[in-house]
């Protein structure tokens, strides 16, 4: 029913020739083709369908050359189709040719026409609509409606569809089938059965739920606001938006009822009478609103546009073959409407008419959409966007304008009740929000001693967890001959647990650690007082796997509940380097002797999670120029102003550039990118490297 409304107020307001090419070559369907939009066979601005009045089985068959047909565009619209000789029944024949992946495939049909008709695929009858008949007394008209259905493609490719059509109530009422129906042929198109199917469905009864729904907000404004008017009949606002939503009613209503009854005539010629009908209900009304909130009164200017728009309306009805085809004078008349429309809202924007803005918001987002179905329907992009668009759109071009008027009316209301509740009770109110004021500001002292005492503890022990964590930091990195060392850390404003540490050994090992608490403030200072004190005695007498497990233990016989370390332990002997990680981002060694960087990661549990977990050791050797990279998590996970995280990749690929430089240039090149990514924005965790280049 949706789109059976939006074809009725596009033709009111368009107005276009179009013209038929002699497009005669054999369409071609891929599988794309119907997955990505439907594809219409013999589109409304193309003629690529062969027609021939009378009837002849022999005609089905893909076989019989058609060459001598007349080619028309299959919807046969009146005024762009020779409707002399149409005698009720006729043939529609079209060769398509599909890919080899349409080939045993089901595909989605959708059809819509008056009448009855009969499908033909390669000679083959595959659906009938209704029963074709001699004439409108044997006929038995069924409009499928674009309700979606199927049809089978065997191996061939190439395929012939023909269509044989009747159409008896073009004959017996030409008059009326002009005026109100406008077309005599069908409109076919195709889709992917399998992934288009369910959308259509689902499309139909949104529309059908969307249609009811208007129907019943529509007629309850309608009621609402004409009893409003005559409890209090100054307010001729209240009546004009009444008939304006009874029209918008009485459009829906129009097409369910011939939604309906679709396969009677005289219903359908009603249903769309009455459309015909309200709109001009509509535009009355929506002109006299305007007058009445800009001006106070319905101005002499309007009876002139009225009597304008009869005339047009009038020379429409009975000058012209059809009410549904692009008329000029129908244009005129709505375009004269559209123009006085403007002009009343900007007159009421520079006379400053309270909540005019409100109406011209409504007005002015109900033409853009106007527009844009209009420049849809003259383009190309019409049949791939328009269901799609009305899905979204239409409810918004439909509702926008009455939604503006009711908001309108509902702030007046609103201001006039406002304004009278507050003549008769200033003197209590004035009484009371005294009262209420002295409250309030003894509840924020209050609050505000309260904040600031509990500012001042949290300070104190965030100032005493940043000191336990920098205590717990080497005052003095190993100065060893054959290690480059430099190191880096930025903490965050709310302490983290970030921790880094060296032991060399009587054997002259080199015991590196890198570890990170969870948890904050004093929590993750504890834990890294705690894992500094393991460290310092086991770290020079223990393997890195043993040290993990003696770690374990100890966290675990503290009992520290929830609070894990993720920690990092190396040792370095000679060119040897054994390490194993328990939870920390992956170890990098860049490599001098092919300029690349290796990654290392034991993806270890963090300490104190698991008993007994089995933590990996890596070995390898290192050689002159080699560096190794450590860090925390706060550098990849650290996020510019766009809120988009650093990365590993851009870790990897950041430590490459620098990897021939020394220990401290790498670790100014990635300070430089911390500040250089984050900007202004202050880090949410600690940000920690550590860097050892091998001479």
């Amino acid at each position: 029913m949706k789109i059976n409304v939006v074809s009725f107020i596009l033709h009111l307001i368009v107005f276009t020739s179009i013209s038929y090419s002699q497009n005669k070559d054999t369409l071609f369907i891929t599988a794309d083709s119907l997955s990505s939009t439907e594809f219409y066979l013999g589109r409304w601005d193309k003629a690529d369908w062969y027609y021939k009045s009378g009837d002849d089985p022999s005609w089905a068959l893909p076989e019989y050359n058609h060459s001598d047909w007349d080619t028309v565009n299959s919807f046969l619209q009146i005024g762009k189709f020779d409707q002399s000789e149409w005698r009720g029944i006729a043939w529609l024949r079209i060769v398509f040719e599909i890919d080899s992946s349409l080939k045993r495939k089901t595909v989605g049909l959708r059809m819509h026409h008056d009448g009855a008709s009969e499908i033909y695929l390669n000679g083959k009858k595959v659906l009938t609509f209704g029963k074709i008949g001699t004439n409108a007394d044997e006929e038995k008209p069924y409009d499928p409606n674009f309700f979606p259905t199927t049809i089978s493609l065997d191996t061939s490719s190439v395929y012939t569809l023909a269509v044989r059509i009747s159409n008896q109530e073009a004959v017996k009422h030409k008059y009326l089938y002009n005026k109100f129906i406008g077309h005599i042929g069908v409109s076919i198109n195709l889709f992917d059965n399998i992934t288009q199917s369910k959308k259509i469905l689902e499309s139909h009864y949104k529309g059908f739920s969307f249609d009811w729904g208007i129907k019943g907000f529509s007629l309850a404004f309608a009621v609402i606001f004409i009893l409003l008017y005559f409890f209090y009949s100054k307010q001729k606002e209240n009546l004009f938006f009444s008939l304006f939503v009874l029209g918008i009613f009485l459009i829906f209503a129009a097409a369910t009822i011939e939604y309906i009854f679709k396969n009677s005539f005289y219903v359908v010629v009603f249903a769309r009478f009455l459309a015909f009908i309200s709109f001009t209900i509509i535009f009355i009304n929506l002109l006299l609103f305007l007058y009445q909130i800009v001006y106070k009164k319905t101005i002499r200017l309007f009876w002139f546009f009225l009597i304008v728009f009869l005339i047009i309306n009038f020379i429409i009805f009975f000058s012209f073959d059809q009410l549904t085809s692009y008329s000029l004078p129908m244009l005129i008349g709505v375009a004269i409407l559209g123009i006085e429309t403007v002009r009343v809202i900007v007159i009421g924007i520079r006379k400053k008419t309270p909540n005019i803005k409100i109406i011209a918001g409504g007005i002015g987002v109900s033409l853009t959409l106007i527009i844009f179905f209009v420049t849809l329907f003259l383009s190309e992009l019409y049949f791939e966007w328009l269901e799609t668009s009305l899905d979204y759109l239409f409810p918004i071009l439909i509702c926008s304008i009455p939604l503006s008027m009711a908001i309108y009316l509902a702030k007046t209301f609103a201001k006039t009740n406002k304004d009278l509740g507050e003549q008769i009770i200033t003197i209590q109110k004035m009484s009371e929000r005294q009262i209420e004021q002295e409250r309030k500001n003894s509840e924020l002292q209050l609050e505000a001693e309260r904040e600031r005492v509990e500012n001042e503890r949290k300070s104190e022990e965030l100032e005493a967890a940043r000191q336990i964590q920098i205590s717990m930091l080497p005052t003095e990195l190993p100065n060893l001959p054959s290690l480059d060392i430099a190191v880096y850390m930025k903490t965050a404003t709310e302490v983290g647990g970030d921790y880094y540490d060296f032991r060399v050994g009587q054997d002259g090992i080199l015991n590196i650690a890198l570890g990170d608490a969870t948890g904050h403030g004093l929590q993750a200072g504890t834990l890294v007082t705690i894992m500094k004190g393991i460290f310092t005695l086991e770290s020079e007498n223990s393997d890195v796997i043993s040290f993990f497990e003696k770690s374990v233990k100890a966290l675990k016989e503290i009992k520290l509940g929830r609070l894990m370390m993720a920690f990092a332990f190396l040792k370095i002997k000679g060119n040897q380097l054994s390490l194993s990680n328990a939870g920390v981002p992956p170890v990098y060694i860049y490599r001098h002797k092919n300029n690349e960087v290796e990654e290392i990661d034991n993806k270890g549990m963090p300490l104190g999670a698991m008993n007994n977990y089995p933590y990996k050791e890596t070995k390898t050797e290192l050689n002159s120029g080699d560096v190794i990279f450590l860090l925390s998590d706060g550098f990849p996970e650290l996020k510019n102003k766009e809120k988009e995280p650093f990365g590993y990749e851009r870790v990897i690929k950041t430590f490459k550039e620098t990897g021939e430089r020394s220990a401290e240039a790498i670790i100014e090149h990635l300070r430089n990118t911390v500040k250089e990514w984050s900007g202004i924005n202050v880090p949410d965790d600690d940000v920690t490297f550590v860097v050892i280049k091998i001479r």
